[in-house]
């Protein structure tokens, strides 16, 4: 029996679609110059946590890469999986060097090699020091669903005046009334798991709940005193 268990990217191999070895074989086919753009841009893009900030910093990434627009995407999709694969609590540099190693995934030409080494250490070691956040943040999002994103519209109501009784009324002859429309805000939540969360409320309950986050931001800053 092993006394320590492998990387999940080695545990997960068996499972690779043939894709990943085709975006592979793109990211080893970028110049070491365009190689070390991208390396730039990963660790925000790795860090970010809200969906529009992530897709945002791609686009910055895949424009200061340059070349072919389908291919950068392709390694950026491909880098941000290995960094889910990343176990912060097991993975070290080393390990997962040698399981990239073992997996065969590094590219047979020498000089390709040379730069697919240099580059998955600088990365990798990236993902090592960020272990501190990723723990804090599997601490975080356990137990309860998390907040994934949130949207809202504006939605008008119409006050109709007249009564309509269905028992007795005839619609042929129903003639409505109108007289103003109200606004509604409709707020949808999503959360990594479960449906979404869909409520309306006023105006001035929008206010009262940015009002209240902003209060429960400062109280967050001021606990945070409490940890020194």
């Amino acid at each position: 029996m092993a006394k320590k268990l492998r990387s999940r990217l080695f545990r997960d191999a068996a499972s690779l679609k043939k894709e990943f070895y085709e975006h592979l074989s793109n990211l080893w086919d970028l110049s070491p110059t365009r190689q070390a753009s991208l390396l730039k841009h990963l660790p925000k893009i790795v860090q970010a946590s809200v969906a529009r900030e992530r897709m945002v910093l791609e686009q910055n990434a895949v424009k200061a890469v340059g070349g072919d627009t389908t291919k950068a995407l392709q390694a950026i999709n491909l880098l941000k999986f290995f960094a889910a694969q990343w176990d912060p609590f097991r993975d070290s540099l080393d390990d997962v060097l040698r399981d990239v190693e073992n997996l065969g995934l590094f590219p047979e030409d020498q000089t390709k090699r040379s730069a697919a080494e240099e580059f998955l250490g600088k990365y990798f070691k990236f993902l090592g020091e960020d272990s501190a956040r990723q723990k804090k943040m599997a601490f975080a999002v356990s137990t309860l669903p998390c907040l994934r994103g949130a949207s809202a519209v504006i939605d008008y109501r119409v006050v109709v005046d007249s009564d309509f009784d269905w028992q007795k009324d005839d619609p042929s002859k129903y003639q409505p009334s109108c007289s103003t429309t109200v606004p509604i805000i409709i707020v949808r939540i999503r959360r990594d798991e479960g449906d979404p969360l869909i409520f309306q409320c006023e105006p001035e309950e929008m206010q009262m709940l940015i009002r209240q986050f902003q209060a429960t931001l400062k109280e967050l800053e001021k606990s945070r005193s409490l940890l020194k």
